[in-house]
């Protein structure tokens, strides 16, 4: 039973066909048009869909998608992005079950990551595992018992907005100082350029940063 899974996040979006035992048999990646957000990728992303659908390979019974964001498990709903625009309150599961007509299911993209590493990698044997993504933001997912672990609001496993300086930057989510807004890839690259106008010592990275 193949499934269609996709992945949104901030700097790149994939697409693939799995099978139940986890072997990719299909992927494909591009990069996200951050600044367009919401309104550059959902026609791309639906496009996609239909033409790899429509070849008739692998014959994919759903759709899985993991968002770079907060997402509201029960309701299916993409909460927001905090990189991207255009993605407050889209029910994206509903749009692609009408055009499609396979059952889809949205989750966070750190959730989902916690949970291919507990079924088919990393965590693997144990019955609990801490997953941590660090990328574009950071995230993380919460495995206890053999079960995702949401919390009420489906933020249980928002590991990159914990505060751990308090007179740090500003994050994305609202807060000061939080683990993505200091160890992210946005925010290391950021330091890198502020560490690059700051000084004169020779470097290749000022070189970059100009082009």
């Amino acid at each position: 039973m193949p499934v269609v899974a996709v992945d949104i996040g901030g700097t790149q979006y994939r697409l693939a066909v799995v099978s139940r035992e986890g072997e990719i048999l299909y992927h494909q990646r591009a990069r996200t048009n951050r600044e367009e957000g919401a309104k550059w990728l959902l026609p791309r992303l639906r496009a996609e869909l239909r033409e790899l659908l429509a070849k008739g390979e692998h014959s994919p019974q759903a759709i899985g998608i993991g968002f770079g964001g907060p997402v509201d498990f029960a309701s299916q709903t993409i909460l927001a992005s905090l990189h991207a625009p255009g993605w407050e309150e889209v029910d994206l599961c509903g749009e692609l079950e009408r055009e499609f007509a396979l059952p889809c299911v949205i989750d966070n993209d750190a959730n989902m990551g916690g949970l291919g590493e507990y079924a088919y990698g990393a965590g693997r044997g144990f019955g609990s595992i801490l997953y941590y993504t660090v990328s574009t933001g950071v995230g993380g997912g919460v495995i206890i018992g053999g079960e995702l672990f949401r919390g009420s609001h489906s933020q249980a496993g928002e590991l990159g907005h914990i505060p751990i300086s308090l007179d740090g930057p500003a994050c994305t989510c609202g807060f000061r100082g939080c683990v993505e807004a200091l160890c992210s890839g946005l925010a290391v690259a950021r330091q890198a350029r502020e560490a690059l106008e700051d000084g004169k010592t020779p470097s290749s990275l000022r070189t970059i940063l100009q082009e």
